[in-house]
């Protein structure tokens, strides 16, 4: 039986690239866990595929605008 090798090279240390574009993320987004029922994250994923979002993010971001621009 054959091992599989672990790639130690970085020893689980993030490389400058992805400390960037965390530290780029962090400074320009408010990140939260969406838990979402059952069987709707691929209707999302449906809608953009049909053209409605460029991602499934775009979609939920503009669905929220929409209903606090509904509220004022």
């Amino acid at each position: 039986m054959e091992e599989k090798k672990i790639d130690t090279r970085n020893n689980g240390a993030a490389t400058a690239a992805t400390r960037a574009k965390n530290k780029y993320r962090d400074k320009n987004y408010d990140r939260m866990e969406l838990a979402l029922p059952k069987g709707m994250k691929a209707e999302i994923a449906e809608k953009v595929k049909e053209g409605k979002a460029d991602s499934n993010n775009a979609y939920v971001v503009a669905a929220v605008r929409e209903k606090m621009e509904r509220e004022v």
